[in-house]
């Protein structure tokens, strides 16, 4: 066989399986396209998008057989809560109208069904509108069924979309639950987020980085063992941030050998690492939440609780998480983190103890798994991402919410040398009294000759002192505020946060110190050895001569 007939031979069976290829894809026939129904809404009930207090959808993995259910909704005391994430509260209500106005507005493009076609499972299958409700494992052709009810429970539609069709893009075959007719509408289903994180506030901390003034950084892990737990601490670092000059200041560096706290400073040639500290306040900015886990009751938004309601089996759960209650000298259980934690003061006075646990199991999305045509890694977005747990509770900042130095008062004129002190004067017989009111005249006329010069003085400091006493309780009261407000919303759950954010929040000593700017000119650290070993040694500097 010639090189010119095998070549025509192979580009016609390239053409044949391409062809076949392409009329497996379900395709809109123009044939069977209803001019009466063309143009109609799916949901002609449905008109006022407000009405929507409910939307659930629910996606099948072909792959592992498992529905994914997804439900936003309106509870009777108007608080939106996420039921699929145990009621963790949803900022939904105008993502969900917009939602709502999407479905509301759906029109039929044409039908697909074809009345030939006398098995109606195969033709489901063949548009991926099975109903992921009520399909077996191992089912093909599965769609998204997506559904929105009104305050009653009432439905206000419900539709399975299935596959697009082939060179229309966003148009897609759907189905309602309750009639076998398959339609083709246009729906973007990106325009119907099941991502747990686009439901929600995803600001975890709500804190300005501008008014971070204080982080104490608490290396240790917590080791398990049969009778409970081990402490290893590690190292403690309390750091200051002076937000004008955009300065770090160590306050406080501690490292341990074994239980004993042994202080310790930056040495000549160290210096606090600017960057990482950099990275570390703006993390605390931009904590984000990925998912949430309801913590055991009882526990609440405090790190000690009672034994008693803390039964062993939610003992376990914790440790599951990485969270270990460990008995305390008041007859407490302190939770500590497994890695460690940080406490971060604010100016306003709320004090954040954030406190970290293992990582949390992750399921791979179907993409996640797979390899472009060149044996390339997936793109960022479907890649397997890490993420970790973390406890969260917040409490009035000591290092801020200090009471402040008064400034003392002057002490005022001495009495006249015949003049006895009030209380004294209390004490005095009714004719006592009655002499000293008959000299009244003139005990005034001498009291007015009295001149205290430091009375000016005495009121600046008193109305002084009263100014910085009333702006602390003033701020006081403003931190206890939010304090009882950030616990409310931290109370009832641990989060998962990204491993990357934690990474830049769990620092050691080697992240926090690094090697002085002046070390290289000083002789030494690395760089210096290696200027040494290209210049040579310098020669010792001449000493004076003796006379």
């Amino acid at each position: 066989m010639t090189e010119p007939i095998r070549t025509v031979i192979f580009v016609a069976v390239a053409a044949v399986v391409a062809l076949a290829a392409y009329a497996s894809r379900p395709s809109l026939d123009e044939s069977v396209i209803g001019p009466i129904v063309a143009g109609k809404p799916l949901f002609p009930d449905f008109k006022d998008p407000l009405q929507a207090k409910t939307l659930e959808i629910k996606q099948f993995d072909e792959a592992t057989s498992r529905v994914t259910p997804f439900v936003v909704s309106q509870q009777a005391s108007g608080r939106w809560v996420i039921p699929s994430h145990g009621d963790y509260p949803a900022d939904a209500e105008s993502q969900l109208k917009a939602v709502a106005e999407v479905l509301s507005d759906l029109k039929i493009i044409g039908v697909a069904s074809d009345e030939k076609f006398e098995d109606k499972k195969r033709e489901h299958e063949l548009y991926g509108v099975n109903d992921p409700s009520t399909v077996d494992v191992g089912a093909k052709g599965v769609g998204t069924l997506i559904a929105m009810q009104d305050a009653k429970g009432n439905d206000l539609l419900r539709l399975i979309v299935g596959k697009e069709v082939a060179g229309a893009p966003n148009q897609r075959f759907v189905r309602k639950p309750s009639e076998d007719l398959v339609y083709v509408t246009t729906v973007d289903l990106a325009k119907l987020p099941t991502d747990f994180d686009k439901w929600i506030e995803k600001d975890l901390l709500k804190l300005s980085t501008f008014d971070v003034s204080k982080v104490t950084i608490k290396d240790y892990l917590v080791l398990p063992t049969q009778s409970g737990m081990r402490l290893v601490q590690r190292m403690e670092a309390a750091l200051s941030y002076a937000t004008d000059k955009a300065e770090w200041k160590a306050d406080e560096l501690v490292t341990y050998r074994g239980a004993e706290r042994v202080p310790t400073a930056l040495q000549d040639m160290e210096e606090l690492n600017k960057q990482k500290l950099d990275d570390l306040r703006n993390a605390l900015g931009d904590l984000k939440i990925v998912d949430v886990r309801r913590k055991p009751e009882g526990l609440g938004n405090s790190l000690r609780v009672s034994n008693e309601k803390l039964p062993r089996d939610q003992q376990q759960a914790l440790t599951d998480m990485g969270f270990y209650p460990s008995p305390a000298s008041d007859g407490t259980l302190d939770i500590y983190g497994a890695n460690g934690e940080v406490v971060v003061d604010t100016k306003d006075g709320v004090e954040y103890v954030l406190r970290f646990g293992d990582i949390a199991p992750q399921v791979a999305s179907p993409s996640a798994a797979k390899k472009t045509e060149k044996g390339k890694a997936a793109p960022e977005e479907d890649q397997i991402k890490v993420h970790r747990y973390l406890f969260v509770m917040t409490q009035p900042a000591a290092s801020v919410l200090t009471p402040p130095m008064l400034e003392p008062e002057p002490a005022g004129p001495e009495p006249a040398k015949d003049q006895k002190p009030a209380d004294e004067a209390k004490k005095e017989p009714d004719a006592a009294k009655s002499d000293a009111k008959a000299g009244d005249q003139k005990s005034d006329e001498e009291k007015a000759a009295i001149v205290d010069p430091q009375e000016a003085e005495r009121q600046r400091i008193k109305k002084e002192n009263e100014r910085k006493m009333n702006a602390y309780r003033d701020q006081k009261k403003k931190a206890d505020v939010r304090v009882a407000e950030l616990n409310a919303r931290f109370a009832d759950w641990y989060y998962v946060v990204s491993e990357d954010v934690y990474k830049k929040l769990h620092l050691v000593r080697s992240d926090i110190v690094k090697e002085s700017a002046t070390a290289k000119d000083e002789g030494f650290g690395i760089d210096a050895f290696r200027k040494l070993e290209e210049d040579g040694p310098k020669a010792p500097a001449a000493k004076p001569a003796t006379p």
